[in-house]
């Protein structure tokens, strides 16, 4: 499975282009607090209403890339190289971040823990893992699609983001 990297375990910590205005930073959770039980949430969403229970999921993800491999959801969820690490600071105008096409670093905001809404982080990380799996972008509208066919069709936006229908904030978040 993709793995949480918590402070002081074994992933440590990355801050990509660090000191630019493209900065991204792949840091650990805190062992204990409000985003990693956020996030311990989305993870058992995706576990007990996607994983190894929606077959349309798993047939958008074997399309996303036409260059091999071609991994079903299933598959990208079972990756344990694949890490979900946080970055702290907010207003960065996203939500979620992937370390490129086919990368296996995904960065979840602040921002999108600030929504206090599960089913939307649940959405970002959705739409992060299909990077993962070769959703190009930006704009990433294949990212993006992927909620339709994973069960999160309330939450896509027809666009490039993520729809936050019941959180507080901005009614359309890019991730």
């Amino acid at each position: 499975m993709a793995q949480i990297n918590i402070e002081g375990g074994p992933h440590g910590v990355t801050t990509v282009n660090q000191g630019t205005s493209d900065e991204v930073r792949f840091w650990g959770f805190a062992a204990s607090g409000r985003q990693l039980s956020l996030l311990q949430r989305a993870v058992s969403i995706i576990q007990n209403n996607i994983y190894k229970k929606n077959v349309s999921c798993n047939h958008y993800f074997k399309k996303l890339s036409v260059t091999p491999p071609s991994r079903s959801f299933d598959e990208v969820w079972e990756d344990a190289n694949i890490w979900i690490s946080y970055e702290p600071r907010t207003g960065l105008g996203w939500d979620g971040v992937t370390n490129g096409v086919f990368g296996k670093e995904i960065a979840l905001g602040e921002d999108a823990f600030k929504t206090g809404n599960v089913w939307y982080l649940t959405a970002v990380l959705v739409h992060e893992l299909a990077h993962t799996n070769g959703a190009g972008g930006p704009p990433s509208i294949a990212a993006s699609t992927s909620l339709k066919f994973c069960g999160l069709i309330g939450l896509y936006d027809g666009a490039i983001g993520a729809k936050d229908n019941t959180g507080p904030g901005p009614t359309n978040r890019v991730v």
